[in-house]
């Protein structure tokens, strides 16, 4: 018992120092436009360019089992050449993936869903580009479904809410 009591203790001290340090771990440096495609079937790949559209800032979905694909090119200014980016969106997924250049590279859980494994909230985008190089980034986000005998999911709010993408350094 007393074991128990210290160990949630700890965890409560580590959980708010890992709140006081979350701004300071992470500046954001630039943005990118992104715009957006829904669909309720599973993409392989990165969809067409054709098929997306405008993003409006605080847009939410919230259907199950949608979809949502964000797109945009980035450009790595001379202020950023040679540094170490990170990306971190601010979507309220329940889980999502990282493409840079049409290929797989990371992956995104929510830190915003309750008894969520978000552990993966932001990803590595270039350990240095040389200033002018361009970056086709796409993310993809799921935004949830329903379980069968998990009514706090059921009352759950889950969505995607959009922020504009930052672009963040250590």
């Amino acid at each position: 018992m007393y074991e128990e009591t210290q160990m949630e203790k700890t965890f409560r001290k580590l959980k708010r120092l890992e709140e006081m340090l979350h701004d300071r771990m992470f500046i954001p440096v630039d943005q990118v436009e992104m715009s957006v495609w829904t669909t309720k079937k599973p993409v392989h790949e990165v969809p067409d360019r054709a098929l997306f559209g405008p993003c409006e800032r605080g847009r939410k979905w919230l259907e199950e089992g949608l979809y949502c694909w964000f797109l945009g090119d980035y450009t790595i200014p001379e202020k950023l050449a040679e540094q170490t980016l990170f990306i971190f969106p601010k979507i309220k997924g329940y889980e999502g993936m990282l493409w840079v250049d049409k290929k797989p590279y990371g992956n995104f859980t929510s830190k915003v869903i309750q008894n969520s494994y978000g552990y993966h909230y932001c990803d590595l985008l270039t350990k240095g580009k040389a200033a002018g190089e361009q970056l086709e980034i796409a993310l993809e986000y799921y935004s949830h479904h329903y379980v069968r005998g998990h009514s706090r999911l059921r009352k759950a709010r889950m969505c995607l809410r959009l922020r504009t993408i930052r672009w963040i350094s250590v």
